[in-house]
């Protein structure tokens, strides 16, 4: 029997675009993606935040300036608290995938750890090179 017949722009757009190729509004497995659902996370998880630095700072300068030595330590605590809950819930994943896992952590580490030690290098050069061209005061 022989296939119904399809317009031209039909015949076109079914060779542009396979059934995998990504559309607007929707991801390569043709699940729908909610773009200001996604702005809105986007915007609560990093602006927000943001401003509220910010008017910290502003409103109290005073307050910023004695607990900004603790700080960083803090900043730690939440960031191994934040990896021990995401670890803990998806542990059962997390052992299924194992070796995986494992490698693909300690090449993001070690990438890491290469980067920065280059560009650590790279601006103590620099560094270098402009304080030796500075003129005798």
């Amino acid at each position: 029997m022989p296939s119904p017949a399809r317009s031209p722009a039909a015949r076109a757009s079914s060779r542009r675009c396979s059934p995998r190729c990504s559309r607007p509004g929707s991801s390569a497995s043709g699940l729908p993606v909610d773009g200001w659902g996604t702005a809105r996370t986007i915007v609560v998880i990093v602006l927000v935040p943001v401003v509220l630095g910010l008017l910290v700072r502003l409103l109290l300068p005073r307050l910023v300036q004695r607990v900004l030595p603790v700080m960083p330590w803090f900043s730690v605590l939440v960031i191994c608290l934040v990896v021990a809950i995401v670890v803990s819930l998806s542990a059962d994943r997390l052992v299924e995938a194992g070796l995986l896992v494992t490698a693909a952590v300690i090449l993001h580490n070690l990438s890491g750890a290469t980067l920065a030690g280059w560009f650590r290098r790279r601006d103590a050069r620099a560094e270098a090179g402009a304080t030796a061209v500075q003129p005798r005061s």
